[in-house]
């Protein structure tokens, strides 16, 4: 079954059940933040709106990632611009992805996502 099929047949037995026909956009994640001299890879789900909106990980001003990543590396990471996290995040050898690499979905939460595609 086609993509385009596969959204008709959604959206029909949605509306068949009374739901909305609306179908979540499909999104695509950001790209990976690795060197090769990696040594710990630090594995998220899938960007937030905030951080597809920036194209930066962790973007929402309310997220804990960069203040915690910074506690623990004794670094400043949440007060940098995000190009200094990243050289930050580089020269201790780590490195960020997801694991989802694109999936369609409403807002943010991950339990909100369908059809799901792995690295």
């Amino acid at each position: 079954m086609t993509r385009a099929a596969a959204g008709k047949t959604r959206g029909a037995a949605a509306l068949a059940c009374g739901e909305s026909a609306k179908i979540a956009p499909r999104r695509r994640g950001l790209a990976p933040l690795i060197d090769a001299d990696a040594r710990v890879l630090i594995l998220g789900s899938f960007p937030s709106e905030a951080s597809l909106a920036a194209r930066q990980y962790y973007a929402h001003p309310r997220n804990h990632f960069w203040p915690i990543l910074g506690a623990i590396l004794d670094e400043p990471l949440a007060e940098l611009p995000y190009a200094d996290r990243l050289s930050c995040i580089r020269a201790h050898r780590l490195a960020i992805w997801d694991t989802i690499v694109a999936c369609e979905r409403s807002g943010s939460l991950d339990a909100a996502a369908s059809i799901l595609t792995s690295p």
